[in-house]
């Protein structure tokens, strides 16, 4: 189920706890949440096969981070295996930060900015950092950027399966000090396209 984070709240576990089966939404409805902290948590059990191989029927997603929700911090989380989003960031919302986090066995990451078509709402927002992350056998989406400006660094990438940082519709993504160990034939590292407007990518001091 979703537990629903309301503003100015600390999630903390000493020992590393896990939340297995549930979700944590911050934001739902027209209200956003600000001043929240999550850490040190360990997320499994959220997911089922889908045949299909798209993970698009549900939208289940560890952390849904949406309506303009602001001053986020997610940090030395560890992820693992959820049937569509890892940590997503939507609707507008902005000056969010995801550090020291562990990402493995997934297809999809990170999704910054929910659809092509939300310039209205995310332009001008969706203002994001990521650092000091490690992504093990994640598919794409490292992230996924739309119309916000996104600092990566310091991100380590294995046996990366498709498209890593994306920076699409109009988004503006600087990539500094990170590493891509082992990525699979046709992978892609970086990428500035995905069917529809186009972003920006920067590169610096990175393999």
């Amino acid at each position: 189920g979703e537990i629903l984070v309301n503003s100015n709240k600390t999630i903390y576990s000493k020992s590393g706890a896990a939340i297995r089966r549930g979700s944590l939404r911050i934001g739902k409805g027209p209200n956003g949440k600000h001043n929240i902290i999550i850490r040190n948590l360990r997320f499994r059990d959220l997911w089922v096969l889908d045949p299909s191989g798209a993970y698009d029927t549900y939208g289940w997603d560890y952390i849904s981070i949406e309506a303009r929700s602001h001053h986020i911090w997610v940090d030395h989380c560890d992820f693992e295996q959820v049937y569509d989003g890892m940590v997503d960031i939507k609707g507008g919302s902005d000056f969010v930060t995801v550090s020291w986090n562990t990402f493995r066995l997934q297809k999809k990451g990170n999704l910054v900015g929910a659809s092509d078509n939300a310039d209205e709402t995310d332009r001008g927002h969706l203002n994001v950092t990521f650092h000091h992350n490690w992504y093990d056998r994640v598919d794409e989406r490292m992230p996924r950027m739309r119309f916000g400006n996104a600092h990566v660094f310091n991100l380590y990438s294995e046996n990366l399966g498709g498209n890593g940082i994306q920076s699409t519709a109009y988004a503006a993504t600087l990539v500094e000090n990170s590493y891509f160990y082992h990525p699979q034939n046709g992978s892609l590292p970086t990428r500035e396209e995905n069917g529809g407007p186009t972003g920006i990518v920067k590169v610096v001091n990175s393999t």
